[in-house]
């Protein structure tokens, strides 16, 4: 098996590229930072449901990388957003 870092925004959005990923001879691992999902409750439900549905649904490990929010919305302040 390769390795794949595969970011993802929630679970059930990951169940497919899992499956295929798997199926062309890749092993992945999600990576979760999402500091563009706001507010914070729905940033920590889609984190919750994705370790749930990574431990018991995909057997697939999930990192958690850095979160900077403030930097996010630095970034796309210019923007209008």
């Amino acid at each position: 098996m390769i390795s794949l870092l595969l970011h993802a925004c929630c679970g059930p959005c990951s169940l497919e590229p899992v499956r295929l990923l798997r199926a062309e001879g890749f092993e992945p691992t999600i990576c979760w930072t999402n500091p563009n999902i706001q507010p914070a409750s729905e940033w920590e439900r889609r984190l919750s449901t994705l370790r749930d549905w990574a431990a018991n649904v995909a057997h697939v490990d999930v990192v958690v990388a850095g979160d900077d929010r403030a930097a996010w919305e630095r970034a796309v302040a210019p923007a209008g957003f």
